[in-house]
């Protein structure tokens, strides 16, 4: 194999040569000073024209005046279209350089994109790359005696994946190229480096690692020493993706779960801040009558009022047992019944915080009442 590690074509690397702004004038391509000749109204000589101001708006970074420049060698309905495509070599030269373009405009950040372009122009070149209109533009340029150059489909294939089109997409229209145009250059450098570029970028991309294994094995424009560099490259590769896979599975993981927890504790602060500010009416009654009974917590010592009555209340069975074994008079009987109940009505009633207050109210009037007697009888008495 006669490329090295470091020549394997990458997505970032397919445009770069294009953006060296110390390309000389000469090495823009011979071929366009036999072009034309001194005179600068043929459609060959506007071409040239052309291109040459686009690519320098291009080098400078205008990237707006370079896409407005290069429209005429690139759109179908202009006139210089095809002249444009009756030659192989000037085909390859504007149509790497609008691509180029096309990648260094998706690139820009999105302040830059909204400064440089409108709206609607944006939709339409993110519509090229991503929905694969590129390509149908590309094949218009086809002629029955040409077909599509392999370093033009390589920079297609580049656009496409630098600019998260479907993988998928990619891979069926580079492999129908490889398909019918390998026969055609088995000993073509493009098309080699196309290869190169299908089996560690386009197929991994797919996760078709055994297909690209095939692919090495069975192409002839690999012989066997190159075949065994591809293979170490492949399964390094492999397994530096597939070990950046899990670690991005177990940053997800642990994402969601953080992610979880926090709204969950958010939830459960909600929770506890609305229980505190929507205490009901009832509530807060119940909680002032249990103040006012004066009932002690069990911390306290002494035991609630209310489990006294209820303990009391279970017992009045025994004592209604032992009655009944010490006394054999009906009439001690009845009085006793007739006072347990007493009791027995007297505890019921203390055990309501109202009734407590009416008797203590009746109490008092009664002892006022009887301390007025009282007086009264001492002074008839003194009298």
């Amino acid at each position: 194999m006669d490329s090295s590690a470091g020549d394997l074509p990458t997505p970032d690397t397919v445009f770069k040569p294009l953006l060296d702004d110390t390309v000389s004038e000469s090495s823009i391509s011979s071929h366009y000073q036999s072009l034309v000749s001194s005179s600068e109204t043929t459609p060959a000589a506007r071409v040239r024209g052309i291109f040459r101001k686009a690519r320098q708006l291009f080098i400078n970074r205008q990237f707006s005046e370079a896409y407005a420049a290069i429209q005429p060698l690139v759109t179908q309905t202009s006139t210089l279209f095809a002249t444009v495509n009756a030659d192989s070599a000037l085909h390859g030269q504007v149509w790497q350089l609008y691509l180029a373009l096309l990648d260094s405009i998706l690139s820009l950040p999105e302040n830059e994109q909204k400064e440089s372009f409108s709206k609607a122009e944006m939709s339409y070149i993110r519509e090229l790359a991503v929905e694969f209109e590129i390509w149908t533009q590309a094949r218009a340029t086809c002629t029955s005696s040409r077909n599509i150059e392999p370093d033009l489909i390589l920079a297609l294939a580049a656009l496409c994946i630098r600019h998260d089109a479907n993988s998928e997409g990619v891979r069926v229209r580079v492999e129908d190229f490889i398909i019918v145009g390998g026969p055609l250059m088995p000993e073509s450098k493009a098309f080699r480096k196309l290869l190169e570029f299908y089996v560690f970028f386009i197929l991994p991309a797919c996760s078709k690692w055994s297909d690209a294994r095939h692919m090495i094995d069975s192409r002839i424009e690999f012989d066997a020493e190159a075949k065994v560099e591809l293979h170490n490259r492949l399964d390094k590769l492999e397994s530096s993706t597939i070990e950046a896979q899990k670690n991005k599975l177990k940053a997800d993981v642990l994402s969601a779960r953080k992610r979880e927890l926090e709204k969950k504790r958010k939830a459960q602060a909600a929770a506890k801040a609305s229980s505190k500010s929507e205490q009901s009416p009832a509530d807060a009654s119940t909680a002032q009558d249990a103040d006012a009974d004066g009932e002690q917590s069990p911390a306290g010592g002494a035991p609630a009022p209310k489990a006294s009555r209820i303990r009391a209340i279970t017992r009045l069975p025994d004592l209604w047992k032992t009655i009944l074994r010490t006394s054999r008079q009906p009439a001690v009987l009845i009085r006793l019944l007739e006072y347990v109940m007493f009791l027995l009505a007297l505890v019921l009633a203390l055990g309501v915080s109202e009734n407590r207050k009416k008797l203590g109210s009746m109490l008092l009037t009664f002892l006022g009442r009887a301390k007025n007697t009282l007086a009264m009888a001492v002074r008839v008495r003194y009298v």
